[in-house]
């Protein structure tokens, strides 16, 4: 049995491993934010606010106009009704109601700006809130898609796992430790392989004996630079 190939195998598995969990933990990231949702969520309540704002600001002027055509009709009528006989009091009645119409154009002007406005916040909530629809539904179906994704990365991974643990009593507790330890300081390759007679992680130079070294089945050859074990096939 080559014990340096059958780590070699060993790491491949690791390695997939590695994918996996690293895949699953992104994959739990995005599932569990939801700020997308928050920020279009946020963006129909601050547009609802404007448009509630703006609803007020019509109608307390559409309120002074309709407020403002009442007293004109009240003052007309006085005017016309012929119970107002001193004239100083008729030419204060014609001034007011003039006043009043003056006014009253002013303030249709200022409706219709406060219309025009009250459209587009209309429009911007309308907009904001299908949005907000939309967003979750894409959230919804890529999220549909990631938890298939999900299981089936989890089946993967138990299948590797299994197919892992039945390596293990080809190797010693001594030859498991030190593959482990050169995992977590070599950044997951622990074992690299002979290419064109250098080390394939390295690539320091490797003498004919060393490789001959790395070949043999039963002993574990180390990179004399960077300490891997590697890995030589016949």
């Amino acid at each position: 049995m080559n014990i340096s190939f059958q780590l070699y195998q060993l790491q491949k598995i690791d390695l997939d491993l590695d994918a996996v969990n690293i895949r699953l933990k992104e994959i739990e990231k995005i599932i569990s934010n939801n700020q997308q949702i928050l920020n279009a969520e946020e963006n129909v309540e601050v547009s609802q606010e404007k448009f509630v704002k703006q609803t007020v600001v019509f109608d307390q002027l559409n309120d002074e106009i309709e407020k403002k055509k009442i007293k004109i009709s009240q003052s007309e009528s006085m005017l016309y009704s012929g119970k107002v006989q001193n004239p100083k009091e008729l030419e204060d009645l014609q001034l007011e109601i003039a006043s009043l119409k003056n006014a009253i154009q002013n303030l249709e002007i200022d409706q219709m700006a406060a219309l025009e406005k009250l459209e587009n916040a209309d429009e911007n909530l309308q907009k904001a809130k299908s949005d907000l629809i939309n967003t979750k539904s894409e959230l919804a179906t890529r999220f549909s898609m990631l938890t298939a994704e999900k299981q089936n990365l989890i089946q993967t991974g138990e299948g590797l796992s299994k197919k892992k643990e039945s390596l293990f009593p080809q190797f010693s507790a001594e030859i498991l430790n030190q593959y482990k330890t050169l995992r977590k300081t070599k950044g997951g390759h622990a074992v690299t392989n002979i290419s064109d007679g250098s080390c394939g992680a390295c690539g320091a130079n490797l003498t004919a004996s060393q490789q001959q070294s790395a070949r043999t089945p039963k002993e574990m050859f180390i990179c004399p630079n960077c300490r891997r074990i590697v890995y030589g096939s016949s």
